[in-house]
């Protein structure tokens, strides 16, 4: 019988990428670490600890079902970029998911409320690609994001 209940959970968790199921949070399937980085200026901003934590930081409940008690699934514990993706079940979770839970905003024109001035533009650099910032880009285990509202170089 264990052995029937093993094999589901295994080829579940290679299905969606859990690279094992120790890195599982209790009750989901999902426990990653992308890392986000936000440059305006040439000057690095600080992503705070405890968004989707302190409720001053939790401004969008409408995820609140896939998270853990007393966090929303795509949150933060210390201000070095990297964001929890804790969920109780699978879900694509995107950059724009954890930006409305912050209650900020980025889009081709600013950024935390920062507009890009004459001659700046603002765009994103994923995994070391460049494209054009959108909230769609679905977050995954390790992957690295960079918003930028400056000077092209």
């Amino acid at each position: 019988m264990a052995l029937a209940l093993f094999v589901p959970v295994v080829t579940l968790a290679v299905l969606f990428g859990v690279a094992s199921l120790s890195s599982m949070p209790p009750g989901g399937p999902i426990h990653w670490h992308p890392r986000l980085t936000i440059v305006i200026d040439n000057q690095t901003v600080t992503v705070p600890a405890d968004i989707g934590i302190d409720p001053s930081l939790w401004v969008d409940h409408s995820l609140d079902s896939y998270g853990m008690s007393g966090m929303a699934p795509l949150h933060t514990h210390d201000a070095s970029g990297t964001i929890h993706v804790e969920s109780n079940v699978y879900h694509a979770f995107s950059i724009g998911d954890f930006f409305r839970i912050w209650g900020k905003t980025f889009d081709p024109t600013e950024v935390l409320d920062h507009a890009a001035a004459s001659g700046h533009h603002v765009w994103m650099v994923v995994n070391g690609a460049t494209e054009s910032p959108s909230y769609g880009v679905v977050l995954q285990d390790q992957m690295q994001i960079e918003i930028v509202c400056g000077v092209p170089g």
